[in-house]
């Protein structure tokens, strides 16, 4: 039976909230339900913080077989999208703690899912020796904000006159949002010139986009049309095809997050105040994706 150290438990709640896949207060809830919890999502406040309520379950279920099964849940493979990469450098991530504990995880192709096989546990330092892939998906905020992108010019990227013309307002009253200080406004404004740059591209390249791996399919295993993809599509299909790179890719889904918060309700349950550290991040984003584009649009012309 696995019993997780606390910081373990801690690395597993960060993977079940948002590393594997961003979860919402009710997806939170839904997750915990099949362990066989009975909670219900209360909208408008009496909902704690997303991390406290998933801590706190964790630690009412380890040492139980629920524990297990949590893991598997939060490493199931069809929740990744088909990124083998991300998969991959999460497993490792988690991994980092849990071979603390004399465990380790792994996907089990006969299985297709996550198993459990016991471990040495390592040194206290061996820690520190981690693999290139993790440093990678471990990059911090900070060094992020200190990349320069150049030539984020969306004229060569939106071919539609009139769409072209909007994006270019927007961006415009994004500028005044931030200089006044008006936060979530810019968050949501940068969230919309993302979405139209990123549909831009896919409506131009449909036929790449439509073939790719994290094209979004229908029920009967059909792509769904262009115009009807969801950002989380979008983004992970411009990375797989090589629009936006790994750093862009990761911040992508922050920016992505943060649209969710235009539901006042949704803010107040997850506490959600952003500042202006929040719109530099969000605003750096935008600016790399734009710059990864125009690199990847000169390549091909």
């Amino acid at each position: 039976m696995l019993k997780l150290s606390d910081k373990t438990l801690k690395m597993l709640g960060s993977m079940i909230n948002e590393e594997t896949r961003y979860r919402k207060g009710p997806e939170l809830v839904d997750f915990f339900n099949n362990l066989g919890f009975r909670d219900v999502y209360k909208w408008g406040g009496g909902f704690p913080s997303r991390s406290t309520f998933t801590e706190s379950h964790l630690l009412s279920i380890n040492c139980r077989p629920e524990i297990e099964k949590a893991i598997k849940m939060a490493f199931a493979p069809r929740d990744f999208d088909g990124d083998r990469q991300k998969y991959d450098e999460c497993v490792e991530k988690f991994n980092q703690e849990l071979r603390f504990d004399g465990w380790e995880i792994f996907f089990d192709e006969s299985l297709n899912e996550v198993s459990f096989r016991r471990v040495k546990p390592p040194s206290q330092f061996s820690s520190l020796r981690k693999s290139q892939a993790v440093k990678v998906a471990e990059e911090t905020e900070e060094s992020f904000l200190q990349k320069q992108f150049v030539n984020i010019d969306v004229d060569r990227i939106v071919e539609t006159p009139e769409v072209l013309a909007i994006i270019k307002s927007r961006l415009s009253e994004l500028k005044k949002c931030m200089s006044n200080g008006a936060a979530l406004s810019a968050l949501f404004l940068i969230g919309s010139v993302l979405e139209g740059v990123l549909l831009a591209v896919a409506m131009k390249q449909a036929a790449k986009f439509a073939a790719a791996k994290t094209a979004i399919r229908d029920k009967s295993g059909n792509v769904i049309q262009i115009p009807d993809w969801k950002l989380r599509a979008l983004i992970d299909t411009a990375k797989e095809l090589g629009y936006v790179k790994d750093d862009v890719h990761r911040f992508c889904h922050y920016v992505r997050d943060y649209r969710n918060y235009i539901h006042p309700y949704e803010q107040y349950s997850q506490r959600f105040y952003p500042d202006v550290n929040t719109v530099n991040i969000a605003f750096q984003v935008l600016k790399g994706a734009i710059a990864q584009i125009n690199e990847k649009v000169t390549r091909e012309t």
